[in-house]
């Protein structure tokens, strides 16, 4: 909505939504949803006409809580923050993850290298292997900041919910890992 309206006597702003949401199947039933407006911007900033002057102008808004509640029914796992205001708009929006990019590499060693070499899950330090420590993504391969990934051995990583986690037990490593570390 780019002309936020006055509620109980003070200007409010908007929310913006992700997902045709309770607050918009309710707006288009009283036919006010041609208030809203489609945008591609993806960092949390969008166009409104606030008083005195209704020039319109950038501001920083937060997602729906309706929005930010059907996606935890869409997702279970509860990956997401709960509350509106740190939802990452620019990580959600993001259409692919490449994990032979360089970036990647530099992020998951630097994820494996802050957590010095041990799993935060089970506590097993795998300096000795680097390779059986994983950045595992907090909120699924579309949140790739470097805050939302924590260092994981394959084995609690192939225990992680959805996103193929289970498919790591087939991989050489994992049966490497199981046979040195399983036990512990």
């Amino acid at each position: 909505i780019r002309e936020p309206q006055k509620f109980k006597g003070q200007l409010t702003l908007p929310k913006y939504h992700i997902f045709h949401c309770s607050t918009l199947e309710r707006m288009q039933k009283k036919k006010r949803y041609d208030r809203y407006h489609a945008s591609s911007r993806t960092d949390g900033k969008f166009l409104l006409k606030l008083p005195p002057t209704n020039e319109p102008s950038l501001h920083e808004l937060v997602l729906c809580r309706y929005c930010l509640n059907e996606l935890g029914q869409k997702f279970r796992e509860n990956v997401f923050p709960n509350e509106p205001e740190n939802f990452p708009l620019a990580d959600w929006l993001e259409p692919f993850f490449d994990y032979s990019s360089e970036d990647w590499q530099k992020r998951s060693e630097s994820c494996r290298e802050a957590a010095n070499w041990t799993c935060q899950e089970c506590s097993i330090n795998l300096k000795s292997d680097p390779h059986l420590l994983h950045a595992h993504h907090k909120w699924g391969t579309k949140f790739g900041a470097p805050e939302v990934l924590i260092a994981l051995c394959i084995g609690c990583h192939a225990e992680q919910p959805g996103g193929g986690h289970r498919m790591l037990k087939y991989y050489p490593d994992y049966q490497d890992f199981m046979e040195n570390y399983g036990k512990k």
